[in-house]
C-alpha cells in the first residue's frame, strides 16, 4: 500500500504528530497541542512558549563632592615703635623752697634704656649704657647704678644747677635724653639746716 501511494503519488506524507506538553513534575502527558504548566520543570515539544527573564541592574553612584575650604587666619602684625628713652632726676628737685647740702645724693628714675656696667666696658649696642652728671657745664662723673654722690659749692650768682644725661657704652652723651634740676646750695655755716639726700635702695652707685 505504502509503495503504491509512493508510485501513484510521489510520497506519502506521515501523518502529523499530535502535540504533546510533559510536565515532568506532575508526570502527566497531554496532546491537542495543550500545555500543562506543572509547578517545575515543563518541557514543551510544540508551540514551546520562551520565558526570558531581563534583569536591569541600574547601579546608580551618588557622587559626593566634599569642598574642602581652609579658611586662614592671617595676623596682621602692626610694628609697635618701642618708648623712647627717659631719664628724670628724682633728688634734688628743681625748688627754691629747700636748701641742698654741698655734699649730696643725686638719685635718678631711667625707662626705656638699660642701664648697664661701664667699668666691664660692653661693646656698643642701641638701647643700653650708662648716664653722665654735669654740674653746671663741668663733668662730674658717670654712674651705671640709680644714684651718684656730687659736691657743690655755693654759688655767688645764683642757684646750682645739675644735668643727668644718658650715655651710650662708648661714653657718648646722648643729648636728646636728658634732665636737669635746679636748686639752692648751703653755705658752710648753715649746712647743719641743709638736705643731702640719701642712697637708695638696692646696688652702689658709681
Amino acid at each position: 500500500m505504502r509503495l503504491l501511494c509512493w508510485l501513484l503519488l510521489g510520497a506519502c506524507a506521515p501523518p502529523p504528530l499530535p502535540d504533546t506538553t510533559i510536565d515532568t513534575a506532575a508526570g502527566s502527558t497531554e496532546t491537542s497541542g495543550v500545555t500543562t504548566s506543572g509547578t517545575t520543570g515543563t518541557t514543551t515539544t510544540s508551540g514551546a512558549t520562551s520565558s526570558g527573564t531581563t534583569t536591569g541592574s541600574t547601579s546608580g553612584s551618588t557622587t559626593s563632592g566634599s569642598t574642602s575650604g581652609t579658611t586662614g587666619s592671617g595676623t596682621t602684625g602692626g610694628t609697635t615703635t618701642p618708648a623712647e628713652p627717659e631719664i628724670r632726676i628724682l633728688f634734688p628737685e628743681t625748688t627754691k623752697d629747700v636748701t641742698i647740702c654741698p655734699e649730696f645724693i643725686v638719685v635718678v628714675d631711667i625707662q626705656n634704656f638699660e642701664v648697664v656696667d661701664y667699668s666691664d666696658q660692653p661693646p656698643a649696642r642701641e638701647g643700653e649704657g650708662h648716664w653722665h652728671l654735669y654740674v653746671g657745664s663741668t663733668y662730674a662723673g658717670a654712674s651705671s647704678a640709680s644714684w651718684r654722690e656730687a659736691e657743690l659749692i655755693q654759688s655767688d650768682t645764683g642757684p646750682a644747677i645739675i644735668r643727668a644725661v644718658l650715655a651710650d657704652n662708648e661714653h657718648n652723651d646722648l643729648d636728646e635724653y636728658q634732665a636737669t634740676a635746679e636748686f639752692l646750695i648751703a653755705g658752710t655755716s648753715d649746712a647743719k639746716d641743709c638736705v643731702g639726700g640719701s642712697v637708695p635702695e638696692g646696688g652702689p652707685g658709681g
